[in-house]
């Protein structure tokens, strides 16, 4: 890591490679032990490329957002920024003082008070003992661990730890910080400030690298973004484009674990039958029919439902139900309720059910349950539990459990 004069690049990232050796050890068979059972097991390195050639300029004043899925290499690239690792190949090029947020807490001593903590972790990060007596006040009241400063800092919970090393790192007057995933640190309120510190620090035209998976703060502060996959930039540009990228790959590589995870479910599934009807499948198609497990904002949503009559059914109802990743019902329909006549089904015929709903759902996951019953609902005659699952992706208000079609008007 160099320092450089130019007037207007803070950062300057070319050709960075860098990798790291992974242990390996063959393992041993039932015939290998039985042939030889004394033998020792084979053991090697593996050579892991975890960034390739990376090049990148960060303008001074720059907000650039950091995005890619765990493992792509953007930890270890902001690391390389910091001076912690060094590049096997290319260089990186300073221009400013530089704190890096990265691992907050490192250097903390356990059995030490909070107080002491504060005086030891500001000193590493290059604080005298004056300075430190001159923000002890500011680093107490942005923690708010006022009341726990002199207990040890072993009887302090994780999020308390990562507050007070917060509160301790921000007080570094850098010209360019180096921020990992710190957006997701402490209770809802301590996220609140640290969101208000980072508002102001882009008010103030600090030069700021995010790490982040989240693509709401991605939008909201970056200037720039770039994605990093498999060690390599495949998108960088304006933050919208880059963070929608990002949540559809994040969406298109989950579509083969859904279907795994589908054909287990309907294994295992929770179903109660009296021996009237039975349900045999659920699915999810889009509205061309076709079987799909992952949804954008308001697409619609086709859920099916074949039951299969044991008995003679003269009349039924239908229900289905969207339940949350927590467990909390978040749409429910009937037939009953929407006025829509189900009708005779003869013993060994079946019948598909679909019921149709535009997705305004959040992005999460999402499990179907669904029932065929008496035509008053007072007998069930057939009830799967979370028989199939879903999910849905690319809104970019994260905030609530779903976004109905509203506006938004102002009258002076």
């Amino acid at each position: 890591m160099t320092r450089i004069d130019k007037d207007k690049v803070a950062i300057s990232v070319q050709g960075v490679c860098k990798g790291f050796l992974l242990p390996h050890q063959r393992t041993t068979t039932l015939k290998t032990t039985i042939i030889k059972p004394f033998s020792r097991k084979k053991k090697w390195n593996e050579d892991k490329l975890v960034l390739k050639d990376i090049s990148f300029d960060i303008h001074k004043g720059e907000f650039l957002g950091v995005v890619g899925r765990n493992g792509s290499g953007k930890s270890t690239l902001l690391k390389i920024m910091a001076g912690v690792y060094t590049a096997d190949k290319g260089r990186v090029d300073i221009n400013g003082s530089l704190a890096p947020f990265i691992e907050l807490g490192v250097g903390f001593n356990p059995e030490l008070s909070g107080r002491d903590n504060i005086f030891l972790n500001a000193s590493l990060l290059g604080f005298n003992r004056d300075e430190i007596e001159a923000i002890y006040e500011d680093i107490l009241d942005f923690s708010e661990l006022e009341e726990y400063i002199d207990q040890k800092l072993k009887n302090y919970s994780s999020g308390m730890q990562v507050r007070l090393a917060f509160s301790i790192a921000i007080q570094a007057n850098s010209e360019i910080l180096l921020l990992d995933e710190v957006l997701a640190v402490g209770d809802e309120a301590f996220r609140r400030k640290c969101i208000d510190y980072f508002e102001s620090v882009k008010q103030s035209g600090k030069t700021v690298v995010l790490v982040t998976h989240d693509m709401t703060a991605v939008r909201q502060y970056c200037d720039r973004a770039i994605m990093i996959e498999n060690g390599k930039i495949v998108k960088q540009g304006k933050p919208d484009i880059v963070a929608e990228e990002y949540s559809r790959s994040n969406l298109d590589s989950s579509k083969e674990s859904i279907d795994k995870t589908n054909k287990k479910t309907k294994k295992l599934a929770n179903k109660i039958s009296d021996g009237t009807a039975d349900i045999l499948d659920v699915w999810t198609t889009d509205i061309s029919g076709k079987k799909k497990n992952l949804f954008y904002p308001n697409e619609d949503i086709l859920a099916h439902v074949k039951v299969k009559a044991k008995k003679d059914i003269e009349s039924s109802s239908f229900g289905l139900v969207f339940v949350g990743a927590d467990g909390k019902n978040i749409f429910a329909t009937n037939s009953l309720v929407e006025k829509t006549r189900i009708g005779q089904l003869k013993k060994g015929k079946s019948m598909t059910i679909t019921v149709s709903v535009n997705n305004i759902f959040n992005d999460g996951s999402y499990r179907i349950s669904s029932s065929i019953t008496s035509f008053n609902r007072s007998d069930i005659y057939c009830r799967v539990t979370n028989f199939h699952k879903f999910e849905t992706g690319g809104w970019e208000l994260k905030t609530g459990l779903a976004h109905p079609y509203n506006t938004i008007s102002v009258r002076k």
